[in-house]
This record gives C-alpha cells, sequence and structure tokens, in this order.
C-alpha cells in the first residue's frame, strides 16, 4: 500500500490563502455593484421614491459585508481566518525562507533571482526567513480597523446584545477596511506562492444591470 502523503502546514497556509484570496475577491465584486447600483440610482430622480428597495439593499449590502469581516477577523483553532493564518505565520515564520522563494520564482524565470531576492525582502524583511514582526504589525492592523465592525456584528446581528453607546458604521468605513484587507491579502499571497497581483478584484463578463432594462413588471 502507498504512503498516504502528509500535507504540511506550508501547503495548508497555500491552501489556505488561495481560499483567502477568493473571498476578498468576492467582497471586491460586491462592492463594484454596490456602487454601481448607487450610481445608477443616483442619476435617475424618477426611481428615488418610494426607496424601500434601495433601503432593503443597503441593508443587506452592509450586513453581508460586515458578517464577512468579522469572520476574517475571527482568530479561533478551526477558523480559516486571514487573522488566523497571520497568527501561524507568525508562531512558525522559519517555513517561510528568503531561498525557497527565490527556488519558486525561477523554476519560470531563471534569469530573475535578483528580482526575486529583492521582492523577498520588500515581503517578508532582510533576514533569511520572514520576519515575524511583519505578520504582527498586519494583525494590529486587522484588528484596529475591524474593531467597530467586530463591535457592530456583535452587537446588532450575530447576538442582538444591549447597546449602552450606538456603533456607528459607514460604507466609508467598511470600505476603507476593503482596501487594507486587499493590499493585506494580495502581500501574503506574493509571499507564499510567488504571484502578483495589483489587485485582486476580478474581471466580470456579465453585465448585472441588464436585469433592470426592463421597462416594466409583467402582471
Amino acid at each position: 500500500m502507498a504512503k498516504r502523503k502528509i500535507k504540511s502546514q506550508y501547503d495548508d497556509w497555500l491552501e489556505r490563502i488561495v481560499d483567502i484570496s477568493n473571498h476578498a475577491a468576492g467582497l471586491l465584486r460586491r462592492r463594484e455593484i454596490f456602487r454601481e447600483y448607487q450610481d445608477m440610482i443616483n442619476v435617475n430622480a424618477k426611481i428615488h421614491r418610494p426607496p424601500d428597495f434601495h433601503n432593503w439593499v443597503k441593508m443587506n449590502y452592509a450586513d453581508s459585508i460586515v458578517m464577512s469581516i468579522r469572520r476574517e477577523l475571527d482568530y479561533g483553532p478551526t477558523t480559516g481566518s486571514l487573522r488566523r493564518l497571520l497568527e501561524e505565520i507568525r508562531d512558525n515564520y522559519e517555513l517561510i525562507t528568503r531561498q525557497a522563494y527565490i527556488n519558486r520564482w525561477v523554476e519560470d524565470a531563471p534569469d530573475e533571482t535578483a528580482i526575486a531576492d529583492a521582492c523577498f525582502t520588500e515581503l517578508a524583511g532582510n533576514g533569511s526567513t520572514f520576519d515575524p514582526r511583519i505578520a504582527i504589525a498586519d494583525i494590529k492592523v486587522l484588528d484596529a480597523l475591524g474593531s467597530d465592525i467586530k463591535k457592530y456584528v456583535n452587537k446588532n446581528i450575530a447576538h442582538r446584545e444591549k447597546i449602552n453607546k450606538p456603533i456607528k458604521l459607514t460604507y466609508e468605513k467598511l470600505h476603507k477596511f476593503i482596501d487594507d484587507y486587499e493590499a493585506v491579502v494580495i502581500k501574503y499571497h506574493s509571499l507564499l506562492t510567488g504571484d502578483g497581483y495589483s489587485t485582486l478584484l476580478p474581471v466580470s463578463i456579465n453585465n448585472w444591470k441588464i436585469i433592470f432594462h426592463e421597462s416594466r413588471i409583467e402582471k
């Protein structure tokens, strides 16, 4: 019987960063659709009222975004969140080495050793292994950005706790988190896989607004 291959922790990280990147892409796509929806409504005063449908869209968009963000800030031992991944990288930083990063890079581009070396320095620091202080700093950034979002979810959506002091969230704050979250995901996706991205926003092949082209609802 063939011996079963045991998945390494690094292999587990690779799978998870791809899943996290796909999650980030979904957040970015939802935000893109929401912004296009707002633009579409803003230029057409005839459909501003009644506001019931628009309010429903905004409420569901906000709730879905804050719940998605809340999941990515979870750090339970079984969660697949970005924050949990950063904690594991912080605690096992020696698994990410400069030489392994360069080796993966030059498999497809053998003449780019110097470029790969410089990219590792930018992502991971000056040492031969990843600098755990980078992960610590990124965790602090996520926690600071997501603090009010976590409180809002716990008090208003997940548990309906008594609210002594109302927590106000704005689209600006949600979208700021998405931007910074994307930047952190891109960093660790590049660090672990060697693949670089300027954005994780997927290219849409469908015109979602076509559903609004119908002039009336059939009775």
